[in-house]
């Protein structure tokens, strides 16, 4: 789905294309110069404020990135296909299990798993042959080459919602042709790989998934009781690894604890492969029952999202979650946490500004959510009891904004999602207006404070790439030019908001948390989501440049309505 980038031409004002006269040439360089030197203040500064802010704890947690760009593609395969390879290294699972089993000491629930985790025991061989059953009958349904590689087979790009939809389509008959005993069985002989089949029920794969972080979780602990050999050592890859395992049973603690608090029915852990993305990792969470929801809700993050911040990305649907349940007036929702694409992680090189990842994002969300949607309408088919979801929203924040317009480019998203929403959005990637999206650009929300720096990198033209220089990432979504519906999104100002960096990441944030008053941003989102966006306050739109002059070129202050709103209630 990759475009070709036009190489951008310089406008004098005298006719698309003219050449610029050598004065103008040496004024123009002179002011590259100028702003070249303050991008590089800029950077420093908005380091300076990640270091400081809010997202200190994540970006302290992100390892050096691998600078997989050149292989982003093949590697989104790679976090999928694999899966049931990684059942290969158990063949000492029973060794491993034993083992550890002695660590409970008094044989109690061992320690290591915490509240959140289930207790592992040896496969027995009544389990091994229904699992070699359940693959005779994948064989049976789909032809004899078919293998459990095939569950989880790679989707063509070019063809990604077809592709998706068959494949989820496909996974959920043989998932209900199987009889109770063949689907446990094949939970417990290979979890890593049930935990990540789209079209296998979310409660499954919620059981697989905590399954397999046991596994691996005791895999670990069995190296290191296994003395002075010398495979005890781990190496850094296994240490990342490790690290996201744990991290991933302590989060799930947490955001269990929030959740029963808050009156979700449930937490999924729909998807987990602490391996992907070169340590990174991909997992998907859903507060509420994914399987049965009348209302979800996909939210994709951006830089220095990995595994690792699960919990940090979680505190901020749930709030969303609390909201919406509010205003919908029941609990049948889902919001799910979605880190399932390779986020940019690195300030240096500046990871954010480069496009691929947004655009091989795209490619992954769009799998994602129309697998979802085909594992829902295939149930409902299978099981009358369980009807699709009434209603699908996809909301991108910051860069994931931009990798939420590639995924809907080219309409590739009409009849998959029924509203989008994009909240500190440094640009709309390779959309040009919010129809393009193909769900009809009034049920298009963007969220955009004039406070928010990230926000401001938008382009003011269609035509342009970014603010300053012509590089960036598309249109600014809250520019007229985008006709998308501008809603209000300005936190109080108030020192929880001082910092701009706050002012990005607070769009789902309270504006008290102790009487749970939501921001304008977070009650306006939470409308939209509940089916209420006709009640949201619009605001208008950032004005759209006609005639870009040479100064728009290089780069002009942010020009925003909302600036004088938020003066005149200060």
């Amino acid at each position: 789905m990759s475009r070709e980038r036009r190489r951008p031409t310089v406008h004098t004002g005298r006719g698309d294309g003219a050449p610029m006269s050598n004065g103008a040439n040496k004024v123009l360089a002179q002011a590259t110069d100028a702003l070249k030197g303050l991008s590089t203040k800029a950077v420093a500064v908005w380091q300076r404020d990640i270091e400081q802010g809010v997202l200190r704890p994540v970006v302290r947690s992100v390892t050096e990135t691998t600078h997989a760009i050149r292989r982003a593609g093949p590697e989104v395969e790679r976090a999928g296909a694999g899966l049931w390879m990684t059942e290969g290294r158990w063949a000492g699972i029973d060794d491993a299990t034993r083992a550890t089993q002695s660590l409970s000491g008094d044989g109690g629930r061992p320690h290591y798993l915490g509240p959140v985790l289930p207790e592992d025991r040896p496969i027995t061989a009544d389990e091994r042959r229904l699992a070699g059953e359940s693959i005779d009958k994948l064989k049976e349904l789909f032809g004899p080459r078919a293998n459990p590689g095939s569950l989880a087979s790679r989707v063509d790009p070019d063809e990604v919602v077809a592709a998706a939809r068959a494949r989820a389509a496909r996974n959920a008959r043989w998932w209900h042709a199987l009889t109770d005993d063949q689907r446990a069985a094949m939970v417990r002989v290979r979890p890593h790989l049930i935990g990540n089949t789209d079209g296998v029920p979310y409660a499954v794969r919620d059981r697989a998934n905590r399954l397999s972080i046991t596994r691996d979780l005791e895999w670990y602990l069995y190296r290191r009781q296994s003395g002075d050999r010398r495979d005890s050592r781990l190496s850094d890859e296994e240490n990342a690894h490790l690290s996201n395992i744990v991290s991933t049973r302590d989060h799930l603690e947490t955001i269990e604890d929030r959740a029963r608090a808050l009156g979700a029915s449930n937490v999924q852990l729909m998807a987990y492969n602490p391996r992907a993305y070169a340590g990174n990792g991909r997992v998907a969470v859903s507060i509420g029952n994914a399987d049965d929801a009348e209302i979800v809700t996909r939210q994709v993050g951006g830089f220095g999202t990995t595994l690792r911040s699960l919990e940090y990305r979680s505190d901020l649907i749930t709030n969303e979650w609390e909201m919406t349940t509010r205003y919908a007036g029941h609990n049948r929702i889902a919001s799910i946490v979605d880190i399932g694409y390779h986020h940019p992680t690195a300030l240096v090189p500046l990871e954010p500004a480069k496009p691929i990842f947004a655009e091989v994002g795209g490619y992954v969300i769009s799998r994602d959510v129309t697998s979802f949607n085909a594992t829902r309408e295939a149930w409902a088919h299978l099981d009358d009891s369980v009807a699709p979801p009434q209603l699908r929203n996809l909301v991108g924040h910051s860069y994931g904004s931009t990798a939420v317009c590639y995924a809907g480019a080219e309409a590739r998203l009409a009849g998959e999602i029924d509203q989008i929403s994009l909240s500190g959005s440094p640009g709309a990637g390779p959309l040009n207006n919010a129809a393009d999206f193909g769900i009809g650009r009034e049920n298009v929300y963007v969220f955009s404070s004039c406070r928010d720096p990230i926000s401001a990198l938008g382009a003011e033209t269609p035509a342009g790439q970014g603010r300053f220089l012509g590089t960036g990432l598309g249109i600014d979504p809250a520019n007229a030019h985008f006709q998308a519906v501008r809603v209000a999104a300005e936190p109080p100002v108030t020192k929880e908001f001082a910092s701009k960096m706050r002012v990005h990441q607070g769009y789902n944030a309270f504006a008290d948390p102790q009487t749970r008053e939501p921001t304008e941003a977070l009650h306006n989102m939470a409308l939209v989501n509940s089916g209420r966006a006709g009640e949201v306050m619009r605001v208008e739109h950032r004005p759209a440049v006609e005639t870009p002059a040479l100064r728009h070129r290089i780069g002009t202050p942010l020009v925003d309505p909302e600036q004088a709103r938020i003066a005149g209630n200060a």
